[in-house]
């Protein structure tokens, strides 16, 4: 398997994480309960996990595009790149307006 259909799957996977986290986030998120006198509760956790494995994979995509640089695929680099960032941003944009959105 070539390194682009790699990027491309994973990316695909990132979009999938990032999509599923905004579902997660409009229904599920809500049945967890937060305890008494603590800020956070088990629901913000696993939306945290959804954020972090967005971070970590786009910092993986940033590593192998490094690698189709060297191979002097600058567009396809780059294309990655922007990608790579713009899904876990749009996520964190996205988070806060979610429950707006849904009600």
């Amino acid at each position: 398997m070539s390194i682009l259909k790699l990027c491309h799957r994973i990316l695909l996977i990132q979009l999938g994480i990032a999509i599923c986290g905004l579902l997660y986030r409009s229904t599920l998120y809500w049945i967890f309960p937060v305890a008494e006198g603590e800020p956070y509760g088990w629901g913000d956790m696993i939306d945290l996990g959804f954020y972090l494995s967005l971070l970590g994979i786009m910092l993986i995509l940033i590593g192998l595009a490094l690698v189709i640089t060297l191979k002097k695929r600058y567009h396809q680099a780059v294309k990655i790149n922007i990608l790579a960032i713009v899904i876990p941003l749009g996520f964190y944009l996205m988070h806060p307006l979610v429950p707006q959105l849904m009600g």
